[in-house]
């Protein structure tokens, strides 16, 4: 069932991705949340590639595209490790021909994506590294999916759908948000959990008091949509994030947030006339049916044709008597 809580001072910090309500969380975990992000590690040496899934077509064509997920992790500070100057290299399955140079989009803190040419010969091994001042520092391609120990808010992202209505303060409103991985993780590795939470916040001061916080839960499997019920106290432009409860503390999300208008509660104005404004009756039309003096114009008629057709006879009376 679908419950709003009473809202709470809470320490909310921004993350690097949307955060989803894991359970158990150990202190650790709490610790690695709550702490601001990793500094790029000292030496390479402690940083391992991991592919997001298997990226290579046996029988994919010469010439034709690959494109691989890889995740930078520090396994000094168990955490997503920021490197720059990353290159990735695809070698030839069979022959000779030279290696294909992945073209490199950083996404977020620790993870790119590499999109490569498959060489003449096929696709073959991979080499990942950092380009370093004096040479290229190759890194150990550990192994396939998320590194062990990452939590899941660094891997996966969110959005909050449109409101459908008004938003009234006050009155609960239906909110729908889609949790999907950040990289190429399939939904079902990730240990996503049933439920996560909305908050209402001023976008003016965001370390201030939540302005609404409802429990969202998740309507089916893996990658199906939250839903729930949130009531917000306050009125005028607000934002909606997603957060997560751990250890007291209201972790929100960051990244671009449901901007809102919350209305105050009552009805709206009317367009109608106000009551001590009286439209002026439009003028009756005058009744084809009737004269000035109110007889009608039918008995007009008859009477006429009444005296013409007396007249008539006694007429022809007056003329049969001579």
């Amino acid at each position: 069932m679908t419950t709003t809580r009473p809202s709470r001072t809470r320490r909310r910090l921004a993350l690097a991705g949307f955060v989803i309500a894991v359970t158990p969380w150990s202190s650790a975990a709490i610790a690695a949340a709550a702490s601001p992000a990793p500094a790029p590690p000292a030496s390479l040496a402690i940083v391992q590639a991991w592919l997001d899934a298997d990226f290579i077509t046996p029988d994919a064509p010469p010439g034709g595209m690959l494109e691989a997920g890889i995740t930078f992790w520090d396994t000094g500070q168990l955490a997503l490790a920021p490197v720059d100057g990353v290159y990735a290299r695809l070698k030839p399955a069979k022959g000779k021909a030279a290696a294909s140079e992945a073209t490199i989009r950083a996404d977020f803190p620790g993870h790119v994506v590499a999109d490569f040419v498959v060489p003449v010969g096929g696709p073959g091994a991979l080499v990942v590294g950092v380009h370093g001042a004096d040479a290229d520092v190759n890194l150990k391609v550990t192994g396939v999916g998320p590194p062990p120990g990452a939590q899941v808010f660094d891997l996966v992202a969110g959005s909050v759908h449109d409101i459908v209505g008004d938003i009234v303060a006050g009155r609960p409103f239906a909110v729908t948000v889609d949790v999907m991985p950040r990289g190429q993780w399939g939904v079902s590795a990730l240990g996503l959990s049933d439920r996560v939470d909305v908050i209402a916040i001023d976008p003016a001061d965001r370390s201030a008091t939540e302005l609404g916080t409802a429990t969202l839960v998740r309507q089916g499997g893996p990658g199906t949509p939250y839903t729930g019920m949130l009531t917000v106290r306050a009125t005028g432009n607000l934002e909606l994030a997603v957060a997560l409860s751990m250890g007291g503390a209201e972790l929100m999300i960051a990244g671009e947030h449901k901007r809102v208008t919350v209305l105050a509660a009552g009805i709206r104005p009317s367009t109608a006339p106000a009551a001590t404004e009286q439209a002026v009756p439009a003028p009756a039309r005058p009744d084809p049916a009737a004269t000035s003096d109110g007889i009608p114009l039918i008995a007009w008629l008859v009477a006429i044709a009444v005296v013409v057709i007396v007249g008539g006879y006694l007429v022809l009376r007056f003329l049969a008597d001579q």
